[in-house]
């Protein structure tokens, strides 16, 4: 009896002191938005990921964390142009679509990094005024917390996963 207690102690702490990253992150279902009332980061995630799609799109479209007209007006012809039903709604489709080939690295530049930088800022890993769309020293130091917290493989590379956890993490407001 004591051995059969011995060996569930000792299986226990190896249980504890199992490393984080090996465990399997949770996920969360992916935020719906859409016109009437919806704002927050995860607006602001949308809309830079939007404005990432096409050049024309940048100026075109607000980033401004407010889920409007125009918001809805560009999630519908993003959802055109790859296939989707145009609702105007941002489900967990139209994310999907938006992040499936939106691998990012240290180095890169532009809209999409703004996003990343939005999830993180949602997340508490940046402040607002580190949002500049470049992805360099602090944001990938942060990214990789980040991803030590979630229990995502640190390797500093924004892939389908560290995407998905950074929308349906944290602070959706």
């Amino acid at each position: 009896m004591k051995r059969i207690i011995a060996i569930l102690v000792v299986a226990a702490g190896l249980l504890v002191l199992a490393p984080v990253a090996a465990q399997a992150a949770p996920t969360f279902p992916y935020p719906v938005l859409r016109r009437g009332g919806e704002s927050g980061p995860n607006v602001l995630i949308l809309q830079h990921l939007l404005r990432g799609q096409r050049d024309m799109w940048v100026k075109a479209i607000p980033a401004d964390g407010v889920y409007g007209k125009r918001t809805e007006e560009f999630v519908k012809a993003y959802q055109g142009l790859v296939g989707l039903p145009q609702d105007g709604v941002a489900g967990a489709h139209t994310w999907t679509r938006l992040i499936a080939d939106n691998t990012l690295r240290r180095g890169d530049r532009g809209e999409e990094v703004r996003a990343l930088q939005w999830g993180l800022v949602k997340n508490g890993h940046l402040i607002r005024e580190q949002v500049d769309g470049a992805f360099e020293t602090d944001t990938a130091r942060e990214l990789k917390r980040f991803q030590r917290f979630t229990g995502i493989s640190i390797d500093g590379i924004v892939g389908v996963q560290t995407w998905r956890a950074l929308i349906t993490w944290g602070n959706n407001d």
